[in-house]
């Protein structure tokens, strides 16, 4: 009887595995489309009646989801040809993040958006993921994809 007990209270507790990697993967994903993908959109709406140059700064500065938030992405166009820069800092109680555009930017579609996770006073990301954009011409209505990667240190 109590073995029954036992076993039915091991099964209960049985918890499901915190997966880090998912989680940031994820969190990279909601972030890239927050502050790299709406601008790339905003581009692709604007470009209809564009017919010279178009730069736009779009900065947060506020408490979002209990983090604070400081992060700027540009959108630069000229004609048929845009780049897109993005460079901030997320903080929560426990860590902080970095997001940033790679290099030159995501350029016509083409380039790469870093997440760097740093834990609370070290100055060394414990993990980050890398978004890789590549320009899709499969669909009138979607102009990129996205590929996503984390990496330990």
């Amino acid at each position: 009887m109590y073995a029954i007990l036992a076993t039915v209270l091991m099964t209960s507790c049985i918890t499901q595995e915190w997966d880090p990697d998912e989680e940031i993967k994820d969190l990279s994903d909601k972030w890239s489309s927050n502050y790299v993908d709406n601008v790339l959109r905003y581009a692709m709406d604007s470009k209809t009646s564009l017919k010279d140059t178009l730069s736009i700064d779009f900065t947060r500065r506020e408490r979002e989801s209990g983090d604070s938030v400081n992060i700027s992405s540009v959108l630069f166009q000229i004609k048929d040809s845009m780049a897109v820069t993005v460079n901030g800092y997320r903080y929560a109680d426990k860590f902080r993040a970095h997001l940033y555009t790679v290099g030159a930017g995501i350029i016509n579609y083409k380039g790469k958006f870093r997440v760097d996770f740093y834990e609370t006073g070290k100055d060394t990301p414990w993990i980050s993921s890398e978004i890789e954009y590549s320009p899709y011409d499969g669909n009138k209505y979607k102009s990129f994809e996205k590929i996503i990667k984390t990496s330990r240190y």
